[in-house]
């Protein structure tokens, strides 16, 4: 009986790699299949009507936010973090000791300009906000 099966496409041969127990392993390789699809064939057959070039441009998305962002220091050690980034939208946030290791704490974006970090513990440090 098969524990489970892992696929391993090495070129040019797959190698087909079975766990029959946690001290065996069976190993067999084949030929390698033809060439598939580029992804540009594989949006045609999905239904995308256009030239390459046109298929490359439609993946450009809209631009980014700018690479603004908050740096807020919280020099009294405290379990409740205030971080007034006024961005006017919510943010991703992460949390710092002041030593700048990086810390766990639960962030909740209260409305579009606050966030809020919570710890078990008192603590002072500092958050980025982006």
């Amino acid at each position: 009986m098969i524990d489970s099966e892992i696929v391993v496409i090495y070129e040019p041969e797959i190698i087909t790699v079975e766990v029959d127990s946690p001290d065996s392993v069976i190993v067999e390789t084949g030929s390698q299949g033809p060439p598939g699809l580029s992804a540009y064939q594989s949006a045609v057959a999905d239904g995308f009507v256009g030239t390459e070039v046109e298929w490359l441009a439609s993946l450009v998305g809209a631009p980014g936010l700018s690479g603004s962002f908050y740096e807020h220091q919280q020099s009294a050690a405290s379990v409740t973090w205030t971080i007034n980034h006024n961005f006017g939208r919510h943010a991703s946030v992460s949390l710092y000791t002041t030593g700048g290791a990086q810390i766990i704490g639960q962030v909740t974006n209260i409305n579009v300009n606050q966030s809020i970090a919570a710890f078990d513990t008192p603590i002072a440090g500092y958050a980025i906000a982006i």
